[in-house]
């Protein structure tokens, strides 16, 4: 079996926690890294949209929620509670579809 070589090439890895690992491999096989985070979290100025989203899901506005993160679902959650009936708002989220992008987010719905 021939050994794994990017001859050269330039890499993209949209990698953003563990940049510095994915470019030393890329190396490693020949290649040449560019590496650049796909996705950043960043707080939202105003709650608003999550609390519209929130009063929406309840009044069931929505078929299928994703979620991508667990970060996330997490933080989500948390706001809500501040302003809404926890135990509603994760009742209507019961009633529904969910997507979960992954392990993280899935375990952050878990809990």
């Amino acid at each position: 079996m021939p050994a794994a070589n990017f001859n050269g090439l330039r890499i993209l890895s949209l990698e953003a926690r563990r940049a510095i690992e994915t470019a030393k491999l890329i190396r490693t096989y020949g290649g040449e890294p560019l590496v650049a985070p796909a996705m950043r979290e960043v707080s939202l100025d105003s709650q608003e949209p999550i609390l519209e989203f929130a009063d929406a899901l309840i009044k069931g506005a929505f078929d299928l929620v994703v979620f991508t993160t667990g970060v996330g679902v997490k933080a989500l959650i948390k706001t809500v509670s501040k302003h809404v009936d926890r135990e509603q708002f994760l009742a209507a989220l019961r009633e529904i579809k969910i997507a979960a992008r992954g392990p993280k987010s899935s375990s952050a719905l878990r809990e």
